[in-house]
């Protein structure tokens, strides 16, 4: 895939593509294929699965080589400990519906959308220092934040590696990729989340459900900055990695 991001939102580009020989291509414009994708065609719902599953294997990429750097780093620098993982996590009677709009996960979701997805999940409050998932732990529920703030912390080090609030989707890679999480999640702050079962994710991913159509493509969208934050983690751990250990080069960041 070549500048497949056209497809998912309007932003200018960002690099450049040069042919190294002969290529072969098939060209979609974007406007087609949000129509394609608008009158559930299953050909778009599988591109843009395939478009994620790229965007979530360069994430994990770059999550692994920021986690490799973070092994000698600076105990001074590790979060505080939490509890254990696997908190339980009780019913909320929060109602999110007048902040959904807020949330670019939702924003290609109509009313009744986001009143279905409501009803596939299940409302639940965690408390601060709460551990959620980490790794090793499979088949674990997806979340979606709608209050309050998350940290995805590395296993190694206890280097804070993201903070997820209002509107990030947790799980959801790890689902389409089959793979446990690399990181321990911990709630930051009192939050709301929406939670789906291992089997309503799957349901979700399906081309045979309509909401899965606009859903995904929201969560493409929060693929592509999940993979941004990731970069500018393996930016600021190579910057520290050099000023620990000159001469040496790090690895790269994804594309």
């Amino acid at each position: 895939f070549v500048g497949e991001l056209a497809w998912l939102q309007d932003a200018t580009r960002t690099l450049s593509a040069t042919a190294l020989s002969p290529v072969h291509a098939h060209y979609v414009d974007a406007a087609d294929f949000r129509a394609l994708l608008s009158s559930y065609r299953p050909s778009a719902f599988h591109l843009l699965m395939e478009v994620m599953r790229l965007v979530g294997q360069r994430v994990r990429h770059t999550e692994r080589t920021s986690m490799e750097l973070c092994r000698g780093a600076s105990p001074a620098r590790a979060t505080e400990a939490g509890t254990s993982r696997g908190a339980t996590l009780e019913p909320s009677t929060f109602d999110p519906r007048p902040y959904l709009d807020a949330f670019p996960l939702f924003a290609s979701l109509t009313r009744g959308d986001r009143e279905e997805l409501l009803a596939r999940g299940e409302l639940t409050e965690a408390s601060r220092g709460a551990g959620l998932t980490g790794p090793g732990r499979s088949a674990t529920p997806c979340w979606i934040v709608l209050y309050g703030a998350l940290e995805a912390i590395c296993p190694d080090s206890r280097l804070r590696m993201a903070v997820l609030g209002p509107g990030a989707p947790i799980g959801f890679l790890e689902h389409l990729l089959g793979e446990d999480h690399l990181m321990e999640l911990r709630v930051r702050e009192p939050a709301v989340l929406l939670e789906l079962s291992p089997s309503a994710c799957s349901a979700l991913m399906s081309p045979t459900d309509r909401l899965s159509y606009r859903l995904l493509h929201g969560l493409c969208i929060a693929s592509i900055e999940a993979l941004e934050r990731a970069n500018l983690v393996l930016a600021r751990e190579q910057r520290m990695h050099e000023t620990a250990q000159p001469g040496i080069s790090p690895p790269a960041r994804s594309a």
